[in-house]
């Protein structure tokens, strides 16, 4: 399981510096790419995980992946609808919540790999 925290971890930069160093569209491909690979590895955890604080965060994870979800499902409707959505919302929703999320989830894999 160190192999799933470090590899979380190298994705979780790799992005970070592609938001920094490069540009917002290659920023948000590599989170792309990082929602998928958290998804799976989620998926993974949640079959191995015994203990009940670990359970614990991963039902917040999965909780907070699906309220984003919905979150940005409602905020792209209503921007086809109307454009009057403020750019802040916007960045706030699509880059910094996820990346938030992102990086919880890199926290419950260290703990995973600490057992």
């Amino acid at each position: 399981m160190k192999t799933l925290f470090y590899t979380n971890l190298i994705f979780l930069l790799s992005t970070l510096l592609a938001y920094v160093f490069i540009d917002n569209i290659s920023g948000l491909l590599c989170q792309f790419f990082l929602g998928i690979i958290q998804l799976l590895y989620f998926l993974l955890c949640r079959y191995r995980a015994k203990a009940i604080s670990l359970k614990k965060h991963l039902k917040r994870y999965k909780l907070s992946v699906i309220f984003t979800f919905i979150v940005l499902v409602i905020l792209l409707l209503v921007s086809n609808v109307t454009l009057n959505i403020p750019h802040v919302i916007t960045i706030i929703f699509v880059c910094v919540i996820p990346m938030s999320i992102a990086t919880y989830f890199v926290y419950i894999t260290y703990l995973i790999q600490k057992l």
